[in-house]
């Protein structure tokens, strides 16, 4: 396997931070975004790429078109495909872009990174060049290992923004969806400004007021992100890397940042307990009911497909509710349902 690492991939990310910079000057705060492939089905090495950008913008600016590297020396705006709001409490926003490219023959078997750098950071995260985070790039990366094999780079179900308390165990399970069925493996990493250039200043959660009793951890095989006992409020950045593999032979890989809103300890009953959201019929066909024995006040249900897209929201307010999907297309969805205290996730299957 080869590695392209050589001079024009550095100054194309140069160009591409300038370039960056320029275009998303008006936007209030990147999240988090990632990368995913798509290897064309012929006999060329063509790729589709879509590259996910979330954004909490106060006047909704988005941009038609973002600057991408493509890791051969080669570089292009790729195209806004849509924009929806993807998390209501948080004001957050999902904008998704796409393009196509072509490598060279010659390339066949090397490892190529595709980047995307913004420059607007939420400020304030206090893991970051000591909580000065505003002026500190977001750096997303994809590698691929160039193949004329077919492929489609692994999709996480998740939002970017999580809520924990603190002095309270934090736990997330990332819905990581691989269409392939490869075989995948998470790693903790530190978020990235730049290719190959870590954020300055970081700590992770474990090394922020460091005591016997914060530990973080992220599951190899699972995803599952641990923070025991946060030591005080305010955001923090985290960033894990999925790498996928078959038969052995490594694949792809992404950069994902998350940020962790650590809030005061629970002052209210939380809206449920994970056990008890239940859906029913799990494989479903015409409609679907959704049961919240202990729901105490208003919740927001959201149900996406594999892609990410919003396909039907509703408004909960009873421990019942039944509604129809006989119009979505079989396949795999996740259903979320979430109010200001808590978020919970659940596959559903449409026959």
């Amino acid at each position: 396997m080869r590695t392209i690492n050589n001079e024009f991939v550095q100054k194309a990310t140069f160009l591409l931070l300038i370039f960056s910079s320029l275009t998303t000057a008006k936007a209030n705060h990147t999240w988090g975004g990632d990368i995913q492939s798509i290897k064309v089905p012929d006999t060329t090495l063509t790729y589709t790429v879509f590259v996910t950008h979330y954004v909490a913008a106060s006047g909704i600016l988005t941009n038609d078109t973002i600057f991408v590297s493509w890791g051969d020396g080669e570089k292009s705006y790729i195209h806004l495909q849509s924009s929806q709001l993807a998390d209501s409490i948080n004001g957050i926003y999902r904008n998704v872009y796409s393009g196509i490219h072509t490598y060279s023959n010659s390339l066949i078997d090397s490892l190529i990174s595709i980047v995307w750098i913004d420059t607007s950071r939420p400020n304030n995260i206090l893991n970051i060049n000591n909580g000065n985070s505003a002026s500190i790039p977001i750096c997303i990366e994809a590698r691929i290992t160039l193949s004329k094999e077919i492929n489609s780079s692994p999709l996480i179900q998740n939002m970017p923004v999580f809520t924990g308390y603190r002095s309270n165990i934090y736990r997330s399970s990332l819905f990581i969806y691989d269409a392939d069925g490869d075989s995948l493996v998470v790693r903790a990493v530190e978020p990235l400004q730049n290719l190959g250039v870590a954020v300055p200043l970081y700590l992770f959660p474990d090394q922020y007021q460091p005591d016997t009793l914060n530990k973080y951890d992220v599951n190899i095989y699972t995803g599952e992100i641990t923070w025991e006992m946060p030591p005080t409020i305010g955001i923090f950045a985290i960033a894990i890397v999925v790498e996928e593999y078959r038969n052995g032979k490594f694949l792809s890989s992404f950069t994902r940042d998350f940020v962790i809103l650590v809030e005061n300890e629970v002052s209210v009953p939380l809206l449920f307990e994970y056990t008890m959201l239940f859906l029913f019929p799990n494989p479903a066909t015409t409609h679907l009911t959704i049961t919240l024995p202990q729901l105490t006040q208003p919740a927001a249900l959201t149900i996406t497909n594999i892609s990410g897209s919003i396909v039907q929201t509703e408004q909960l307010s009873s421990a019942n509710t039944t509604m129809p999907i006989n119009h979505l297309p079989a396949g795999l969805y996740f259903v979320t349902v979430q109010n200001q205290q808590q978020r919970i996730v659940k596959k559903l299957v449409k026959q």
